[in-house]
C-alpha cells in the first residue's frame, strides 16, 4: 500500500511545483510602471488606453499592492462610460477580493443601486442593500440603501417592509436623511398610522426642498398644527403639482384661519 502512495505524493509534488513556477513573479517596480502608464491615460481621459493598462497589471500582478487601485479604476472607467451592467460586474469583482477597504461600502450600495434602478431586479437589489446596513452601519452608504430600500418597498406596494426597516435598524447607531424620514412619513399615512407619520413629519425642516410638492407633509401639519402657514404650505403643493381647486381651497383657509365669523 505504501509503494502506491510514493507515486501519488510524487505527482503531487511535481503538480505543486509546476504551479508555483507557472505563477507570475511578482514585480513591483514593473506593476509601478504600468500603473503610472494607465494613470496617465486616465488623466488625459485615454479611457480605452487607461482600461487596458489597469488590466494588464490586474493579470499580470493580481497580488500586487496595487492591484486594489487597478481595480477601482476599471470601476471608475465604466462608470465614466456609464457602462453600468459592465461596472456591476467591476463591483462584484472588487468586493470579492477586497473586502475591507474604504470602498467596499460604496461598491456594495452601488450594486444595489445598478441591480435596481437599470436592470431592474429589487430582490437582488434589496439583499444587497441590506448587506450594506448590516455590514457598514455607520457608513453615509448605509442611509443610501435604506433611502432606496424605500423606494423599493413602495414601489412594489410593501410599504410596511419600510417601517419594519426603520424599527430593524433605527438604532444601528446611523443617523436618518431628510429622504428616509419623507419615505417613512409616507408608509406611515398609506398605512394609516397617521400619528406615527407625524412624528417623521416633525423632524422634517419645513424649508426643504423635498417636501415642496408633498401634499402628505403638509396634510399631517395641516391635521396636528392647524395654522396660516400650513394651511398656504399645502396650497402651494397642490399648486405645485397642477391641482388649482385644491390649491385655491386651502389658500382660502389660510386667509381665514383666526378670524373670527361674523
Amino acid at each position: 500500500m505504501k509503494k502506491n502512495l510514493i507515486p501519488v505524493g510524487i505527482g503531487v509534488i511535481v503538480l505543486v511545483a509546476v504551479w508555483l513556477l507557472s505563477r507570475p513573479k511578482l514585480d513591483e517596480a514593473d506593476a509601478f510602471r504600468i500603473l503610472e502608464t494607465a494613470r496617465a491615460n486616465y488623466g488625459r481621459e485615454n479611457l480605452g488606453g487607461a482600461l487596458e493598462d489597469f488590466r494588464l497589471l490586474l493579470k499580470k500582478y493580481p497580488s500586487s499592492k496595487f492591484a486594489e487601485e487597478s481595480q477601482r479604476f476599471v470601476i471608475y472607467i465604466y462608470e465614466k462610460r456609464q457602462d453600468h451592467v459592465a461596472a456591476l460586474g467591476e463591483y462584484r469583482k472588487y468586493l470579492k477580493k477586497f473586502r475591507n477597504t474604504p470602498f467596499t461600502a460604496e461598491f456594495s450600495y452601488k450594486t444595489g443601486f445598478v441591480l435596481y434602478k437599470f436592470l431592474s431586479k429589487s430582490n437582488p437589489a434589496r439583499i444587497a442593500l441590506m448587506r450594506v446596513i448590516k455590514e457598514y452601519p455607520e457608513s453615509e452608504y448605509a442611509l443610501k440603501s435604506k433611502e432606496l430600500l424605500a423606494e423599493i418597498f413602495k414601489a412594489t406596494g410593501k410599504e410596511e417592509e419600510t417601517v419594519k426597516l426603520m424599527e430593524t435598524f433605527s438604532t444601528a447607531g446611523g443617523k436618518n436623511s431628510i429622504g428616509l424620514n419623507i419615505s417613512q412619513m409616507e408608509a406611515f399615512w398609506r398605512l394609516g398610522k397617521h400619528g406615527e407619520a407625524y412624528n417623521f413629519a416633525k423632524q422634517i425642516p419645513k424649508k426643504s426642498p423635498q417636501i415642496k410638492e408633498s401634499t402628505i407633509y403638509w396634510q399631517l401639519l395641516v391635521k396636528f398644527e392647524p395654522g396660516k402657514e400650513n394651511y398656504l404650505g399645502l396650497s402651494n403643493a397642490y399648486q405645485r403639482l397642477g391641482f388649482p381647486e385644491q390649491a385655491k381651497i386651502y389658500r382660502t383657509k389660510a386667509e381665514t384661519f383666526g378670524k373670527k365669523k361674523k
